[in-house]
């Protein structure tokens, strides 16, 4: 654990009967036997352990000191300082690329308010995703604008019918996946053409399951427009392995994974190595 500010918010464990006075850290008046009542038991590196004679004052029990072991199945090396994983917890953390809700709290005012923020609660009482819908199915959000029915079936060339939209809205994120779909059938500015691969295991990535793919073979074609530039991220089964992105062949990352910058105007992805793809993310450049 890291604490900001003076540490003079608990007990820690005195080891010597010593009584300190809660929010006083430093003075020792007479108070609590932190031998028996404390917050924590403060260590000075990873491999110290809490000794097997300091015990909950409720039922006797001991710390494991599951923590401190060495072959943890990472180098000790690449774990981030307190500094560190706070900032990356507040640049990555939550919805893929900051979502479409992002608020700004004020630190001088925010951390020692505990009331309700009245425009944060109206803000949040009254969202509405900007998501329009997944291949097939304009259920999955209040805003869709195009209609859509399900009617497929799993498997290769599954069908199902779809809405059609001309350009995909670059104002927020588009994310196709293909649950159901109608080859050829254009949904939020996509148009997709190609056939389904069975049997196939499910993959997560930030956070979502998917459990369908299309394959990526000589017959299969994607095109859209945009109406802005954009950032477009595909999701495959499949590591150092290109997809072509207008022609030009990117290479998937170790989780299969591969983004390329996109300008306005009209582009297309196909077949560059055999592999299958999860879903398409259209997502605004920030």
């Amino acid at each position: 654990n890291y604490i900001e500010g003076s540490n003079t918010s608990y007990w820690p464990y005195s080891g010597s009967g010593t009584a300190w006075t809660k929010g006083s850290k430093g003075t020792v008046p007479s108070g609590v036997n932190t031998t028996e009542h404390f917050d924590a038991y403060e260590v000075s590196s990873r491999s110290d352990l809490v000794p097997d004679d300091i015990t909950a004052v409720s039922g006797g029990d001991t710390y494991s000191n599951f923590d401190t072991t060495v072959n943890l199945g990472v180098d000790e090396s690449d774990i981030d300082t307190p500094e560190t994983a706070k900032e990356k917890v507040e640049s990555y953390a939550g919805r893929m690329n900051g979502g479409d809700f992002t608020w700004d709290f004020d630190d001088s005012t925010e951390d020692s308010n505990s009331s309700v923020i009245a425009e944060l609660k109206t803000a949040v009482t009254e969202y509405k995703s900007k998501l329009i819908e997944s291949l097939g199915d304009s259920s999955s959000s209040s805003d869709s604008s195009s209609g859509g029915t399900d009617s497929g079936s799993s498997g290769d060339d599954s069908s199902g019918t779809a809405g059609t939209d001309t350009t995909v809205d670059t104002s927020t994120s588009t994310v196709i996946t293909f649950d159901s779909f109608t080859s050829g059938a254009t949904v939020s500015g996509v148009t997709v053409t190609g056939n389904l691969k069975s049997g196939i295991a499910s993959k997560t990535y930030g956070g979502i399951t998917y459990t369908t793919a299309l394959k990526m073979e000589s017959s299969t074609s994607i095109s859209f427009t945009l109406e802005t530039s954009a950032t477009l991220t595909l999701i495959t089964d499949t590591a150092t392995k290109s997809v072509k992105i207008d022609g030009t062949k990117y290479t998937t990352d170790g989780d299969g994974v591969v983004s390329a910058e996109l300008s306005a105007g009209t582009h297309s992805i196909s077949k560059g190595d055999t592999l299958n793809l999860y879903a398409i993310i259209i997502s605004p450049d920030a």
